[in-house]
């Protein structure tokens, strides 16, 4: 079985304002791991197991239909660590909110063709929405980020609204199906 992604994608500007948020973050700590491997902004809503991306077609669209992220201001204030490997761009409560029903929409929607994939971490009781801004941190590049970041003001936050949804195979990440706004 392969492993597939759905993930939100952002307006250009959002996607601008965090990849040059994401590159002054390799400067600082000098971890290019999510620049080597052209891993594309992005935020994952779930984690799928299937066959094929045949499979899992159907469910994406109905999910694409029901569910309208255009229509929903997504705001990023804040970035935090996580398991002292990585550091996350983190929304909201608002918007948190918002993305958490997302998920279980989405969850929903494939757990008749789909199993869960990356150890359940996708899955309504584990779900944490994010956007990864830098990962496989050792312990001085993690120290590094953090004091970057303790600079960072994100006074309003980052707003944004959803550009497009992309069902994507994984490792590497590649996009097989999307949805725009």
């Amino acid at each position: 079985m392969r492993t597939f992604a759905v993930s939100l994608h952002f307006c250009t500007e959002a996607q601008n304002k965090i990849e040059s948020l994401v590159q002054a973050l390799v400067q600082a700590c000098k971890n290019d791991f999510r620049i080597k491997n052209k891993i594309p902004i992005h935020m994952t809503l779930g984690m799928f197991k299937a066959e094929s991306e045949k499979i899992l077609l159907p469910a994406f669209e109905t999910f694409c239909n029901a569910f309208s992220f255009a229509e929903r201001e997504i705001i990023f204030d804040r970035a935090e660590t996580f398991m002292d490997k990585a550091l996350f761009l983190l929304p909201d409560k608002a918007s948190e909110s918002f993305l958490s029903k997302a998920n279980q929409i989405l969850c929903k929607e494939f757990s008749s063709t789909a199993h869960p994939a990356n150890n359940g971490l996708y899955l309504p009781e584990n779900y944490f929405p994010h956007i990864a801004l830098a990962t496989g941190l050792s312990t001085q590049q993690l120290r590094s980020a953090k004091d970057f970041m303790a600079g960072e003001n994100f006074g309003k936050g980052i707003c944004t609204r959803a550009d497009f949804l992309a069902l994507a195979k994984t490792k590497p990440y590649a996009v097989v199906e999307r949805r725009g706004y």
